[in-house]
């Protein structure tokens, strides 16, 4: 099938499915034709056929439509979560010869770590590090589909007009008052265990006589 002939398809599929739900017309069609000629027929379909198979209410839009692309084009159904990569980088610190994928790479970075670091760290720190790292995988995840559903056109545009960065400010900046000491922070009833699991992990660490020699 064609690009258009696809899209027709398609239409007439959520027209059956959401009847009374789904307005079928010559402009829809041109604008749905326009969203989506990005992917192949292929992708289109099987978005289509999975959202006509799961969503039971009501006819997705445009957007829905092309988010489903989206996933499909890249070979998932849905997004992947924090809390399911964090057991796939669990999975593997047992195993030297096995990487992380440049995501798990990202999100692990952001607590600080590496997976040779998990090897060693203290066990009563991996619920705080498990957080920290589902959070910002999720967070780069969504920043990715974000990415990859905005209309080329649209990047286009905003890279066009994105003014220049400012010139970093080399000014030495006054500390603030309400900046705590290392001695208030411990001292503080919520900020004090965080402070000393922080100690415990990195004293853990250096205490690796592996690390040491390297």
């Amino acid at each position: 099938m064609t690009h258009k002939e696809t899209i027709a398809f398609v239409m007439k599929i959520f027209d059956e499915e959401y009847h009374g739900k789904f307005i079928n017309s010559k402009d829809r069609m041109k604008i749905w034709s326009q969203m989506l000629s990005g992917y192949d027929s292929d992708t289109i379909l099987a978005a289509a056929y999975h959202l006509a198979s799961t969503r039971k209410d009501w006819a997705p839009d445009i957007a829905t439509m092309r988010e489903q692309c989206v996933l499909m084009y890249h070979g998932e159904l849905q997004q992947p979560t924090g809390a399911e990569s964090w057991e796939l980088v669990m999975g593997k610190v047992g195993h030297e010869d096995v990487e992380l994928d440049d995501m798990q790479k990202q999100a692990l970075k952001q607590t600080g770590l590496t997976i040779l670091d998990l090897r060693t760290v203290n066990v009563s720190n991996i619920p705080t590090i498990r957080s920290q790292y589902c959070k910002a995988f999720d967070s780069l995840v969504n920043k990715r589909h974000q990415d990859r559903v905005t209309l080329p056109e649209v990047k286009a545009l905003a890279s066009k007009n994105c003014p220049a960065l400012p010139a970093p400010d080399t000014k030495v900046l006054p500390v603030s008052e309400d900046v705590m000491s290392a001695e208030e922070a411990l001292a503080d009833p919520e900020l004090g265990p965080q402070m000393k699991n922080l100690q415990e992990m990195w004293g853990a660490i250096g205490d690796d006589p592996e690390r040491k020699t390297q």
